[in-house]
């Protein structure tokens, strides 16, 4: 998940009725880190889902330093 952060991925979750997204970050071998998930509505990730998962994942990564 280059747009978000180096180190950032993304978990995709398929059911038969609806589709999820979770933003997670590795945080070497003592964390992973889920900062953002999402219902998917469209075939292309929302900018506002991408933004904010830049946000939270900048604000998670500032408090645990």
């Amino acid at each position: 998940m280059s747009d978000l952060a180096s180190g950032a991925h993304e978990l995709r979750v398929t059911g038969q009725t609806t589709a999820v997204r979770v933003f997670y970050f590795v945080k070497l071998a003592e964390a992973i880190l889920v900062f953002h998930a999402f219902r998917k509505q469209s075939q292309k990730t929302p900018k506002r889902e991408i933004a904010l998962g830049k946000q939270r994942l900048k604000e998670v990564l500032h408090e645990n330093i």
